[in-house]
């Protein structure tokens, strides 16, 4: 198969784990035209790896939305604590101040 040995170094990687992926088809020995079969079963295995990566772009998305503080359309109080504390935290660390933790561990910044 010379068509092989001149496909651009970029995608040969892809190309060769396709051929791969598809040669151990059961389907590709039982059909009438082997070429066409391996393709189509390549389209498959990539139409799969889509939807999937599609899933998981949703599923993150939709994380980021729910831990998005635009997403939040409420804060709590405890929320509001949290994130005062956290910005007193950050207040004190930028002017060198000692941090003292609840386990009264005392840390310098």
């Amino acid at each position: 198969m010379t068509w092989r040995k001149h496909i651009s170094k970029d995608i040969q990687p892809f190309i060769e784990k396709l051929i791969h992926e598809t040669s151990k088809e059961e389907s590709i020995k039982k059909a009438t035209d082997r070429g066409k079969a391996q393709l189509w079963l390549a389209l498959g295995i990539l139409s799969q790896q889509m939807h999937n990566l599609e899933l998981k772009a949703k599923y993150l998305e939709q994380a980021l939305k729910e831990i998005s503080p635009r997403g939040k359309k409420e804060k709590t109080e405890e929320m509001i604590k949290a994130e005062a504390e956290v910005e007193k935290l950050i207040s004190d660390i930028a002017r060198g101040k000692t941090i003292k933790t609840k386990k009264g561990i005392k840390t310098n910044f």
